[in-house]
């Protein structure tokens, strides 16, 4: 399938994007199949999902952690909250995720949900997978941007040894 004629993804939305015909599910596109390279990566491996759940009082701001595997490659990010998002659509709440080991953080801000998350069926897959030591947890800050009580759950998928 070439990227500069409509696909045919059966049971898939075509829609123009970037100067191409892109179906509507990234996943089932070439223009975003991960490089020959990063793809020897994930040869052999075991999917792997970790979640992190964090209970929030109004404009509150919490923090999270969870110890990956060695070697942990994420794939891709996907979140959930229990209050719908803010009118101004920003979202319900914002994010920063942090690789200690590295000292890398994935914004040099919190960055809203609807901007760095997906969801299950559509979640946000990174280009290239992010490739975590393993010696430190990954850590997550949210804060609830609403007027109430919010439950934000995120997940991170990816592939392990």
């Amino acid at each position: 399938m070439s990227v500069w004629q409509r696909g045919r993804v059966s049971g898939q939305t075509r829609r123009w994007a970037l100067g191409m015909w892109l179906p509507q599910h990234k996943l089932a596109s070439p223009a975003y199949t991960p490089t020959p390279r990063a793809r020897l990566g994930l040869r052999y491996k075991k999917p792997v999902f970790y979640t992190i759940t964090i209970v929030l009082g109004a404009g509150e701001t919490g923090r999270g952690r969870v110890s990956v595997a060695p070697n942990f490659r994420l794939l891709s990010i996907m979140a959930q909250a229990s209050q719908p998002s803010a009118a101004d659509g920003g979202g319900s709440f914002t994010a920063q995720i942090f690789d200690p080991a590295r000292r890398q953080a994935f914004s040099q801000v919190p960055v809203p949900n609807g901007t760095i998350f997906g969801n299950a069926q559509n979640p946000f897959i990174l280009k290239y997978p992010y490739r975590f030591s393993g010696t430190t947890p990954a850590q997550v800050t949210v804060q609830n941007r609403t007027n109430a009580a919010n439950t934000v759950t995120i997940v991170l998928y990816g592939v392990s040894d």
